[in-house]
């Protein structure tokens, strides 16, 4: 049976609309601005907006995906990179500069860190 019953859709209740995700492609995107280029996310917001208007015109999305980075998109942006640099965001601020520069077997998230501080 392929259609819901009419008694089936009176108890059928949408409390919001379903989240559609961000375009792979302008998913991976933004990271590579992001991890590589270096770029602000104001400056990310505006380049995936030209990008995705130069792939696929003015549509907001399709079906299965939209095409505008929004404001929840540069929080798992930055949770992506976090975790790609093997810093947990489970843990506090002061746990990860704990770990990652105590005296004893410091764990950083990049030898370059490490030296760097030491540097200075």
């Amino acid at each position: 049976m392929l259609e819901h019953s009419p008694a089936c859709n009176e108890l059928l209740v949408m409390f919001k609309n379903p989240i559609i995700p961000l375009h792979p492609e302008l998913h991976a995107y933004a990271l590579h601005l992001l991890r590589d280029l270096l770029v602000p996310i104001s400056r990310v917001r505006l380049l995936c907006c030209a990008w995705a208007n130069a792939k696929w015109g003015d549509a907001a999305g399709d079906c299965a995906h939209h095409y505008i980075l929004t404001a929840y998109e540069s929080t798992s942006l930055y949770r992506t990179l976090a975790r790609e640099s093997g810093i947990p965001q489970q843990s506090g601020a002061a746990e990860n500069l704990d770990r990652w520069f105590r005296a004893v077997d410091p764990i950083p998230p990049s030898l370059a860190l490490t030296e760097s501080c030491l540097y200075y």
